[in-house]
């Protein structure tokens, strides 16, 4: 295997590597996000004693 080959071969997977490290920081991002707003809508509903937001229009089935 030449140099240049090998080299090309670890930037790929660095690279990869890279690319599915970020994947796993954002869907924890996302989740840790959902989280917090989950929790503030149930605080907002507990003071308030009516939800954050009402639905603007009414869907019917």
């Amino acid at each position: 295997m030449s140099i240049r080959s090998l080299d090309s071969r670890i930037e790929s997977v660095t690279k990869s590597k890279a690319r599915a490290s970020a994947s796993k920081r954002g869907a924890e991002r996302a989740r840790l996000h959902a989280e917090a707003m989950a929790q503030f809508e149930r605080q907002f509903e507990e003071r308030w004693g009516v939800p954050q937001y009402e639905p603007a229009v009414q869907l019917s089935r």
